[in-house]
């Protein structure tokens, strides 16, 4: 069984940020294998969102468990059936 959670790195580029006028984060998606007393990191996804994403998709990936990885497009894909809102990537891109 894995885990996910949502770890923040620190704001983007004020470039960047200027560009789409909208504030960004830059972070990671963490993914633990759940094991008894011990949750080993076996991978990451790094991706810059719009802040205001931020809050929901870490409610989100915090309640997920999944029997297999999930990689980062069916993550973001999965949160927007659930949410209804899209993850745009960090190229400005949606995850669709």
């Amino acid at each position: 069984m894995y885990s996910y959670n949502l770890s923040h790195f620190a704001p983007v580029t004020e470039e960047f940020i200027a560009m789409y006028s909208n504030i960004w984060l830059a972070g990671s998606i963490n993914v633990h294998q759940q094991q008894t007393g011990n949750k080993p990191l076996v991978r990451r996804y790094n991706l810059v969102i719009k802040g205001t994403e931020w809050t929901e998709f870490k409610k989100y990936l915090k309640l997920l468990r999944t029997d297999e990885i999930y990689e980062y497009k069916d993550l973001t894909d999965n949160f927007f059936k659930t949410t209804n809102i899209k993850i745009i990537n960090h190229s400005g891109v949606d995850n669709e």
